[in-house]
């Protein structure tokens, strides 16, 4: 019966608690698995955000290289003398029959890639959040019949500079021909 009394003493003086050893392991416990929820988060956040600026970077330079395509293939000669072949930024102006739309220009202003059909205002070809960092024209005709047009044309989005997290850049290389009577 002694013994059974000693028992129920060290029962009854003993708390139900955590010790501070005890409570200091779950607040590190805690602690890191916090960390690792909130760090995969803002990596879900930023893949995101940068899957988006490339995807916008590819689609726009893509989109403006086959317009300057489309418009070397339709038109009907090359204007030489006012054509920057060689260097960049170049320029391209094409002779189109529609007289309203005599010469056709493409050029870079403020890095802003432009289209411009004879008298009338520039046209951006790339959404204001794209900047043209390179565009070179090269005239690879051989002969008068055919003219030969290769476009280097390199854009990038506007904030790749400020940050590497989302920086985006993307080089295009593409040719035409201008299918020109001869006399």
């Amino acid at each position: 019966m002694m013994r059974s009394i000693k028992k129920d003493k060290k029962l009854v003086g003993k708390c139900d608690g955590f010790t501070l050893i005890e409570l200091i392991i779950y607040v590190a416990l805690s602690s890191i698995l916090l960390v690792t929820v909130i760090t995969f988060g803002l990596n879900t956040i930023y893949s995101g955000e940068k899957s988006e600026i490339r995807q916008e970077t590819l689609q726009g330079s893509t989109l403006a290289m086959q317009r300057i395509l489309e418009e070397i293939r339709s038109a009907d000669d090359l204007n030489d003398g006012t054509s920057t072949f060689g260097s960049s930024p170049g320029v391209l102006s094409l002779a189109s029959s529609t007289s309203a739309d005599d010469p056709v220009v493409i050029d870079v202003d403020s890095n802003m890639l432009q289209l411009t059909l004879g008298a009338g205002s520039a046209i951006d070809l790339l959404d204001e959040s794209l900047e043209v960092t390179n565009l070179v024209f090269t005239d690879l005709s051989r002969s008068n019949y055919t003219k030969h047009i290769r476009v280097e044309l390199t854009v990038r989005h506007e904030n790749y500079d400020e940050s590497n997290l989302a920086a985006a850049e993307v080089g295009l290389t593409g040719s035409a021909l201008i299918r020109t009577q001869s006399d």
